[in-house]
């Protein structure tokens, strides 16, 4: 189990033998974690990883419909 940062102010928790996230924290202080047992299948934690996992194909769907608005425009220069 490891604790690492994702970016300035979310943490994960992830298990280092399957690579999957336990758990997902806010804040850009550093979670003080006394028990690293996961709390596996919790349904906390599988909502936080669903909205996660949400957020970033909503990132990837903007950054693929910009990147088509830009070759559309250059396509028209």
């Amino acid at each position: 189990m490891e604790l690492t940062k994702a970016c300035k102010d979310a943490w994960f928790l992830v298990n280092t033998n399957t690579g999957t996230v336990l758990d997902m924290f806010v804040g850009a202080k550093r979670p003080q974690i006394t028990n690293m047992e996961p709390m596996k299948n919790s349904q906390q934690t599988q909502e936080r990883q669903s909205a996660f996992e949400s957020e970033q194909q909503q990132r990837i769907l903007m950054e693929q419909q910009q990147q088509r608005a830009f070759i559309t425009m250059q396509q028209y220069q």
